[in-house]
């Protein structure tokens, strides 16, 4: 006997809850780590050792939104586009000048002995 083949509209409705499902686990992650209870206390912290200071809650709402998006098209967001590449790199390079300014002000002497060692190999 034949077996019977899987349509792919199947596949798709799977497909499509998952991606609702991965939405919704979005939005209560965004929601629940502006502190509410112990584990949005550590999402708040995760996120706070991700992106430092201040801008853990544009990442919260970052993922607030990225959740709704993909609850109400089904589908999932296109991250690889030109402006989206360009604003990753500026990101990027934001928070590099955040670590080197910290870097600047808290760690003087860290900065002091890195270029003493770096005079010592010149005359080696």
């Amino acid at each position: 006997m034949a077996k019977k083949k899987k349509s792919k509209e199947e596949s798709k409705e799977n497909f499509q809850y998952s991606v609702e499902l991965t939405g919704l686990i979005l939005i209560l992650l965004g929601i629940i780590g502006f502190g509410f209870g112990p584990v949005g206390s550590y999402v708040k912290k995760f996120a706070m050792f991700l992106v430092g200071g201040w801008a853990w809650i544009f990442l919260l709402i970052f993922l607030i939104s990225l959740g709704t998006y993909m609850l109400f098209k089904r589908k999932l967001p296109k991250f690889l586009i030109q402006r989206l590449i360009g604003l990753y790199l500026l990101v990027v390079m934001f928070q590099l000048k955040l670590v080197v300014v910290l870097l600047v002000l808290c760690c003087p002497l860290v900065l002091v002995r890195y270029s003493l060692l770096q005079e010592q190999k010149l005359y080696v």
